[in-house]
């Protein structure tokens, strides 16, 4: 799709707004050391990646703070380590710690000049509602796991989004979703009909991976994608 006549965007907000593995690997990182756990960074953040799936998928009636417990245990368990149980629930509330991408609350209030804008996300309300205040964004709608009890790659929260933007006036065919990642979020909104831009690395970030090839386009980061359709909405 291009971007003539879209009216709303979706986002994914963590790994797209919110650095979550920066938040992620602040807690790991040091924690590990302290442990005697050898792992590395990346070794950390992809455990933490595959406890965290295989928990939203086994409970998704859990809030995502009691996710993030279980996860964390698991992920201990698996480096012999006894989960220490003050740290588990500090890491379970950590989401309003994660910081925004430094792009970001910029591209959204361009953003906002010139569409709907909403935010599909595999927290709880609690932990949205922080994250879109260090956004500095105040979203049209706004669905978490928590409201669809389920988490993405499930399509549930993808179908509550679209069914309330579709009660303010946003049908389906005018709608993007933009995300970084292509198994929970890309893959499942393709399925579902939507149009999906690709960031590939907002703000810089560490992780900058190719260009999402089924993407209809791609960016760099958010700032990118905001002034490409600021030079648009403006007949450039």
């Amino acid at each position: 799709m291009a971007w003539h006549g879209a009216a709303a965007l979706t986002f994914d907000v963590y790994g797209t707004l919110i650095d979550w593995r920066t938040g992620v690997a602040g807690v790991l990182v040091p924690w590990a050391a302290e442990n005697g756990v050898g792992a590395g960074r990346e070794d950390l953040l992809n455990g933490f990646l595959e406890c965290e799936g295989a928990r939203q998928r086994a409970e998704p009636e859990l809030r995502y703070p009691q996710i993030l417990e279980l996860a964390f245990a698991d992920l201990a368990a698996r480096f012999g380590v006894r989960p220490d149980p003050d740290t588990a629930e500090s890491f379970g509330e950590s989401v309003d710690t994660w910081p925004a991408f430094a792009d970001a609350p910029g591209a959204l209030a361009s953003l906002a000049q010139h569409c709907r804008l909403a935010a599909i996300a595999n927290v709880d309300r609690a932990s949205l509602n922080a994250s879109a205040r260090r956004l500095g964004a105040a979203f049209d709608v706004a669905v978490t796991a928590e409201d669809a009890g389920a988490y993405k790659p499930d399509p549930a929260p993808f179908r509550q989004a679209l069914t309330e933007l579709s009660e303010i006036g946003v049908g389906f065919d005018r709608i993007i979703h933009v995300a970084h990642s292509g198994d929970r979020d890309l893959e499942p909104a393709r399925a579902l009909g939507l149009a999906t831009w690709h960031v590939a690395a907002s703000g810089g970030a560490g992780d900058a991976r190719t260009p999402e090839p089924r993407a209809e386009r791609c960016f760099a980061a958010m700032a990118d994608l905001a002034a490409a359709v600021a030079r648009a909405g403006n007949g450039g």
